[in-house]
């Protein structure tokens, strides 16, 4: 609720969200025996709310990275990342600053239970990045010559 609250959400609407997901339950029913589990995190099937409140605790990940030294200066500005949905795009000029900020962004979202998938993570480079193997934590990056 952190990042509902730096969004700034008013206090009744926080107040609802809590009862809409205090002991939220799904059933399956393997063999026609029904089992009731408990929802302890994750997106439910057809919640509208649940891409809002990622987005919210994204972007409270995100202020408090310390990259003002990092990203690529465009027309006097610095640009480290684009975002669009749970897609991140981290933009550095050299391999050894996007490890370092891929790092720095998995250590600040497992602070809040929030995990990356390190065999969806890829990267990317243009021609005036010298090839270099990427790694995070001794697992290699996968590099990609395109996204579709």
């Amino acid at each position: 609720m952190e990042a509902v609250d730096m969004q700034g959400v008013p206090t009744q609407y926080k107040k609802i969200l809590r009862e809409l997901y205090k002991n939220f339950t799904t059933m399956i029913s393997p063999f026609y025996n029904d089992i009731n589990i408990d929802v302890k995190r994750g997106v439910t099937q057809d919640d509208t709310m649940s891409p809002e409140l990622f987005t919210a605790t994204l972007q409270n990940v995100m202020r408090t990275l310390e990259w003002d030294n990092m990203g690529v200066k465009i027309d006097d500005r610095k640009l480290r990342h684009l975002r669009f949905a749970d897609d991140i795009l981290h933009i550095t000029p050299n391999i050894s600053q996007a490890e370092r900020m891929l790092a720095d962004f998995v250590k600040t979202c497992g602070k809040i239970v929030f995990g990356l998938n390190l065999t969806k993570t890829m990267f990317m480079r243009n021609g005036l990045v010298s090839h270099a193997p990427f790694t995070l934590n001794g697992t290699n990056i996968s590099e990609r010559s395109a996204y579709i």
